[in-house]
């Protein structure tokens, strides 16, 4: 994702990846102010697939909005709303629908 990102923006966005176990709910997290991404360890054990095409790419797509447009609720000239256009135009960008609910079960 790195190299696509850097391509068209001008900047690489490579977030640190923590697997831990985030609880029942949670598949996962973006830290942007860590510049860490969580990813909930119940899951990936049971979903690797789902986590890694879906959760993975959800998390980085809202690092990416924050470098292009700013954080949600800051009054700039453009920021993007948590899940609204932007973030849906950066998953798509990366190849991926933008899906803002997980359907997996543990």
């Amino acid at each position: 994702m790195d190299d696509k990102t850097e391509k068209e923006f001008g900047y690489r966005v490579e977030p640190i990846v923590i697997v831990e176990d985030l609880g029942r709910k949670t598949a996962g997290l973006a830290d942007y102010f860590e510049n860490t991404i969580w990813l909930n360890s119940l899951y990936l054990s049971k979903y690797k697939k789902e986590m890694l095409y879906g959760t993975l790419p959800h998390e980085y797509a809202h690092m990416l909005c924050v470098f292009r447009f700013g954080l949600i609720g800051i009054k700039r000239k453009k920021y993007y709303s948590h899940h609204g256009k932007e973030w849906k135009d950066c998953m798509r960008f990366l190849g991926f629908e933008p899906e803002i609910y997980h359907n997996m079960i543990l």
